[in-house]
């Protein structure tokens, strides 16, 4: 497959069939994307994968968390401050994505279980989560979007599909106790990614780009 297909048929995927990622391609993917450019090479990330029973043992936890009602609490905290074109924007993928699944936005019991979902890496069989040392700022965050982006091209390429998560760092305290992680390490982020489910309408959503002159200025 081209890699401009790869790009373009990229979607968020947020179901996953129960069946296992093969050893060897999630090696290659790894070893792949591990190429990704880093300023100065400084390469200022860790990658954990998570799979089988300490999977499970981390969703089981996570989602008792959020069940509890504890707030989210990221060492790296949320944008809030958008601009209202951004937010726009942000406003229309929800509202289209609810649409697409025929759940009312007022339908806070079906939205709160989609939220949960996360937690639950949504099914897929591994989980990444990515993180960085205490005081790494804008341009290590750089070098690991990157990474992000080669990865889940790199996914594609093996017949698997993946969705960037958040969610997967809203509760870092319990990420680092329950994984061993020195307190010295931040969790920034997570992959959840898998053999996707061709039958669950929530992988047949496609979220919309803006008109690509609202991106792209040419001088």
């Amino acid at each position: 497959m081209l890699t401009s297909d790869l790009i373009k048929n990229r979607r968020s995927n947020r179901k996953f069939l129960d069946k296992p990622v093969e050893k060897e391609k999630l090696d290659r993917i790894l070893e792949t994307s591990l190429r990704a450019p880093s300023w100065k090479n400084a390469q200022s990330y860790r990658i954990l994968v998570v799979q089988g029973e300490a999977k499970k043992k981390l969703s089981d936890l996570l989602v008792s968390h959020a069940l509890a009602g504890n707030k989210d609490n990221p060492d790296f905290p949320y944008q809030e401050n958008y601009p209202s074109y951004l937010k726009k924007r942000m406003i229309e993928l929800g509202s289209n994505l609810y649409k697409h699944l025929g759940i009312d936005r007022k339908d806070m019991e079906k939205r709160n279980e989609m939220l949960l979902d996360n937690f639950r890496f949504f099914g897929a069989p591994v989980g990444l989560i990515f993180i960085m040392e205490k005081g790494m700022g804008y341009w290590p965050a750089l070098d690991l979007g990157i990474l992000l982006g080669t990865i889940m091209i790199a996914v594609r390429e093996e017949g698997l599909e993946s969705v960037a998560q958040a969610s997967l760092a809203a509760y870092p305290d319990i990420i680092r106790e329950e994984l061993q992680i020195d307190s010295k390490w931040n969790i920034a982020v997570g992959i959840s990614l898998g053999y996707v489910n061709p039958e669950d309408p929530q992988n047949s959503f496609v979220s919309q780009r803006c008109d690509f002159s609202e991106i792209v200025s040419f001088y």
